[in-house]
């Protein structure tokens, strides 16, 4: 699920719960960017979201894995290495929590805050 399907769902998410709805994002601590997962992470505004710390720790292992091959590599080649992506990174708890729920047909009454 990426993060525009994500927060489509929300409401459902919300409305089926009262408990607390815990994300996780990796936010690289130099720029406040967030890391997009994967092999080869990459930092932008929005990155990726987790559903679970355990896929967070995941994703980290991965990387580090990778990055493991990549210095075999840069080493055969005569070429320095590179720093680890997620040095320098924190992992960031985000947690949604319903407010209010309002029936569809009431949304148009809303006063902005």
């Amino acid at each position: 699920m990426n993060s525009f399907e994500l927060f489509a769902a929300l409401p459902r998410l919300l409305m089926m719960t009262e408990q607390p709805v815990r994300m996780f994002k990796i936010r690289r601590d130099k720029d406040g960017l967030f890391s997009t997962g994967g092999s080869y992470p990459t930092f932008t505004k929005r990155g990726k979201i987790w559903h679970q710390l355990g896929h967070v720790k995941a994703a980290i292992t991965l990387a580090a894995q990778r990055h493991e091959y990549f210095l075999q590599s840069l080493a055969q080649r005569g070429k320095p290495p590179e720093p680890f992506r997620y040095d320098g990174c924190s992992v960031v708890e985000l947690v949604m929590q319903t407010t209010n729920v309002v029936p569809l047909a009431d949304v148009g009454q809303l006063k902005k805050k």
